[in-house]
């Protein structure tokens, strides 16, 4: 089974703007700043930058593009177009 985890950091403006508009609940959302298992996610994966999402599957993480649509966050990933 897939799981969407957002990783986010405090202090992160465009963090706060992705949060308030994702609308599905089954997202997880992670802080790097707070959480071990985030710092240690970002770490394994070579991601510098957040927010940043990610698809975690038995294949393993794969890293989105996020990009803002309106009042929606659209995610592109597995060469498919979600909104969160």
């Amino acid at each position: 089974m897939e799981e969407i985890i957002l990783l986010v950091g405090e202090g992160c403006p465009g963090c706060e703007e992705i949060k308030k508009r994702i609308k599905n609940p089954s997202v997880k959302i992670l802080d790097v700043t707070k959480s071990d298992e985030a710092a240690v996610l970002a770490a394994e994966n070579n991601i510098f930058s957040i927010p940043t999402v990610v698809v975690k599957s038995q294949k393993g993480i794969e890293k989105c593009d996020i990009e803002l649509e309106g009042d929606k966050v659209k995610v592109k990933c597995k060469g498919k177009e979600l909104f969160l």
